[in-house]
């Protein structure tokens, strides 16, 4: 889903969802709010919950406008994926809604990276009871030079309304911070997936976390 835009988009291609498939990952529970959580990953969470508030309390054009990076990656149905906010500043705001709720947050080692995922929603008018439609969405958030979140990727999926609702969640499992000489480590990893894809005989076995959701 564009939800820089709030457009929504019906699906993405294959090869984005596996992709995806590397990003998102769910394990064990922890109360939502603060209780027990690492003081880096709260800090991610409740950069999440200012955006949203901001989208309710003002309007969703100016939340994204603030909240992203000058670089954000978002996308847009038929158009792919676009870089930078241009083109949400000519957005007028009216009388829709798009909420979201993040249920599942994790963070790297570094403290200055990280991402939620969790379901939106879209109101024609924000007095509408029921909302017109659903998904999933991810947002990968990293530091600026100020130490502030920023969103870095915005994107997501449509699907129809869940039937169950989910408490806020983490990975159990903990990373340690890269070494400088590994920094490249990621890009690596990408496209020696990407090389894999091409494979017939591969199998997702080999890259997936042990907590993936899919």
């Amino acid at each position: 889903t564009c939800l820089s835009d709030h457009k929504l988009v019906r699906g993405i291609n294959s090869r984005q969802m596996r992709r995806l498939f590397l990003l998102v990952s769910i394990s064990g529970c922890f109360p939502s709010s603060g209780q027990g959580q690492r003081p880096e990953l709260q800090s991610l969470i409740h950069a999440e919950e200012a955006f949203i508030a901001m989208a309710k309390e003002k309007n969703t054009p100016d939340a994204f406008l603030y909240f992203l990076s000058d670089s954000a990656v978002t996308a847009k149905q038929g158009q792919g994926p676009r870089t930078g906010t241009a083109h949400l500043e000519g957005q007028q705001p009216n009388d829709s809604w798009l909420s979201w709720k993040p249920d599942f947050s994790d963070i790297a080692a570094s403290g200055d990276f990280g991402y939620n995922t969790g379901p939106w929603e879209f109101r024609v008018k924000r007095s509408d009871h029921e909302a017109a439609a659903h998904g999933q969405f991810v947002k990968v958030w990293k530091k600026d030079k100020n130490g502030n979140w920023r969103v870095a990727l915005d994107m997501g999926i449509s699907h129809p309304k869940p039937s169950a609702s989910y408490t806020l969640t983490s990975s159990r499992i903990r990373t340690t911070a890269a070494r400088p000489e590994k920094k490249g480590f990621l890009s690596n990893l990408e496209e020696s997936f990407t090389a894999a894809l091409q494979r017939p005989d591969y199998g997702f076995a080999g890259h997936l976390s042990a907590e993936v959701k899919v």
